[in-house]
């Protein structure tokens, strides 16, 4: 079962870089993150000794395998056929959130989250969120630095912020940040951390281990933005600042927990968005530079102030 797990996980990896082959630079170091950093959740599984866990019960590995197959066998057959159905794109974004929900209700995957929820002993799950506040801000950073250097900041719309740019533009109401960040939390943070880190890298580095979990993770992290950016002006830079995001979101993940992963997403995500509505005049008053900065800066305060760690 184990050599069965393996050629699956390998394949998977293959496959998606057979759908979006690398015809840059930036795509070749996408190739290398995939196989290269999953060697970080190894390190990050020592220090946090749940992703070592070995189950024997072969049902469960049986479950896992076949049901991730058939998610990914809908994935290649939705991206195999969106140069003729374009909207293909959003049905295997949308499939992907009702099957991270329903999977990960299924294999009571709630006491693992729970349990990683909470970063010192006997705490509260508020220390979480501010180092998720602060992974996203660091992480915008990053992805701003990179972008002025790919030339991405003059890319279409849609390489940028991807998914929901032209939906966003249709809601008129939507001019507060907070209101995009509570939208980023629930319709995008929430199912995708679920999918790629709770269900690929959590339950995948159980019955695999924590190297070929995060290369499987990487790699469909990658395939499912690539569905909107691969081949497009600038999609390589941005396709390469997505998945160094994928591995700084595996790591917080494996570190301080689901709370810590989904508001590191959602921060970095809104940042960006600002940071785009910001280069358009649609906010002025915001500068995501700056209300970056100031997460930062409030998280490392919380930290001195409860005497803890930030990161």
């Amino acid at each position: 079962m184990k050599i069965l797990g393996y050629a699956w996980a390998f394949s998977v990896a293959a496959t998606v870089l057979y759908l979006f082959p690398a015809y840059s630079n930036w795509l070749y170091a996408v190739i290398a993150i995939i196989f290269g950093a999953p060697l970080a959740f190894l390190l990050a599984a020592q220090l946090r000794p749940q992703f070592m866990v070995d189950i024997k019960n072969i049902y469960f590995n049986s479950a896992w395998l076949a049901i991730s197959f058939i998610f990914f066998e809908f994935s290649v057959f939705a991206l195999s056929y969106r140069i003729i159905a374009p909207q293909w794109g959003d049905a295997v974004y949308l499939f992907s959130i009702i099957s991270a929900a329903v999977l990960v209700g299924l294999l009571n995957a709630d006491t693992a989250i729970n349990a990683l929820a909470t970063f010192e002993i006997g705490g509260y799950s508020l220390g979480s969120i501010v180092r998720g506040l602060v992974v996203g801000s660091i992480m915008f950073f990053v992805a701003y630095v990179i972008s002025g250097y790919g030339g991405l900041v003059e890319a279409p719309r849609q390489v940028i912020v991807g998914y929901l740019s032209n939906k966003l533009l249709q809601w008129e109401q939507v001019y507060e940040v907070i209101t995009i960040f509570f939208l980023m939390l629930f319709f995008v943070a929430i199912p995708e951390e679920f999918l790629s880190r709770v269900f690929y890298l959590k339950l995948g580095s159980q019955v695999l281990d924590p190297y070929t979990a995060g290369m499987v993770m990487l790699a469909t992290w990658y395939g499912l933005h690539a569905v909107t950016r691969w081949g497009l002006w600038g999609g390589d830079v941005a396709l390469f600042i997505i998945t160094l995001g994928g591995v700084v979101l595996g790591v917080a993940y494996m570190l301080y927990g689901y709370f810590a992963a989904i508001f590191a997403h959602a921060t970095y995500n809104t940042l960006i968005y600002v940071w785009d509505y910001e280069a358009q005049g649609i906010f002025p008053q915001f500068s995501a530079a700056a209300t970056a900065l100031a997460l930062i800066v409030l998280g490392f305060i919380y930290a001195y102030r409860n005497r803890v760690r930030m990161l």
